[in-house]
């Protein structure tokens, strides 16, 4: 037995001979009863399900994010505690035992250990407080794994009278793994919740020809209207804004006629949700029936912001759409250009 880089009992790595008590002390340090890593090894979601599963002597069943981790789920903070489930009253620091019971259905088996399933973690992880957090870790189970949403529904029908299966059916709603990212699930929410018909994700632009030109986070195919989200880094970092200043992208697609709605970074957008609602709706098909309902402002109101911070700007409006700003300038720095349609 070599001593492993991953989690690794003492008892074991002692009675295999693979290290002595002093290097045990020494090199290395316990997370939990018995269970150590490296010194100075900083613990993922999944090692540190692991370390958990290790001091449950290997009969816990893993749950929550930690079986999230396990199916590859990505956006799961580093310090947030494993989850366990599992009979009896023992505790640990850094896990959360559940004692749940499981259904034979509900449980599989990767890399030697017991896991709730894709479904049934999505069962559990969608009914905790908090929707917009459900909608993120669902989003981003779905697109780890081959997870419908109706294998959720049929787990709330089996479970009737379970805490919290109203805001879990709200979310198996609102859910998309096209998201590759929180915060691509965010803006998506953001979009439907100012009155936006809800959009596409990972849509391929083609030209003329059918190859692929380049993939937009969400938007609207109908309309040929699409958005995509920018982190802090493309607003703060020199290189990354000069890039966009000459015209980075959104731009032209070549002739496919699908241009982008200037992109945003969601710090801006949670900062400052504030603008005309008729700015992005004309956006959508220049004003389509399904998208405007009227109005000159949002659900959420307010004026005009730039496009960076919250200072408002005159004349200044957060979006851009194919040229066509009725009158009114465009934000400074930002793409938006009329593009011609597909040739047939």
């Amino acid at each position: 037995m070599e001593i492993p880089d991953w989690p690794f009992r003492g008892t074991d790595a002692l009675a295999a001979g693979v290290i002595t008590r002093h290097r045990l002390r020494t090199e290395f340090e316990m997370v939990h009863r018995n269970v150590y890593i490296r010194r100075g090894q900083l613990l993922t979601p999944v090692t540190r399900a692991v370390a958990a599963w290790l001091w449950s002597g290997r009969t816990a069943t893993l749950a929550g994010l930690s079986a999230a981790a396990l199916h590859r789920t990505k956006w799961i903070d580093d310090w947030l505690p494993a989850e366990l489930n599992r009979a009896g009253h023992d505790k640990a620091r850094g896990i959360i035992v559940h004692s749940d019971t499981l259904d034979d259905d509900e449980i599989c088996t990767r890399d030697g250990m017991r896991l709730t399933t894709p479904a049934r973690t999505a069962f559990d992880l969608g009914r905790r407080k908090g929707l917009t957090t459900a909608v993120i870790r669902l989003d981003a189970l779905i697109h780890a794994t081959d997870l419908k949403p109706a294998d959720v529904e049929l787990l709330a029908d089996r479970h009737r009278g379970a805490r919290g299966l109203v805001q879990l059916r709200t979310a198996l709603t609102m859910v998309d793994g096209g998201a590759e990212s929180p915060y691509e699930t965010r803006t998506r929410l953001l979009l439907a919740g100012s009155g936006l018909p809800r959009p596409q994700t990972q849509i391929e632009v083609l030209n003329e020809w059918g190859a692929v030109l380049a993939r937009i986070d969400m938007g609207w195919e109908e309309w040929k209207a699409g958005v995509e989200f920018d982190g802090a880094h493309h607003w703060t970092d020199p290189a990354q804004r000069a890039r966009r200043h000459r015209g980075a992208r959104p731009r032209r697609f070549g002739r496919s006629g699908m241009p982008g709605l200037s992109r945003r970074a969601w710090s801006c957008w949670a900062k400052t949700p504030r603008f005309p609602a008729t700015t992005p709706r004309s956006a959508v098909g220049g004003g389509s029936p399904s998208a405007v309902g009227g109005g000159s402002r949002s659900a959420v109101g307010g004026g005009p912001r730039s496009a960076v911070g919250s200072r408002p700007v005159a004349g200044r409006y957060p979006f851009a759409f194919d040229g066509r700003t009725r009158g009114r300038p465009l934000p400074e720095g930002l793409a938006a250009q009329a593009l011609s349609p597909v040739r047939r």
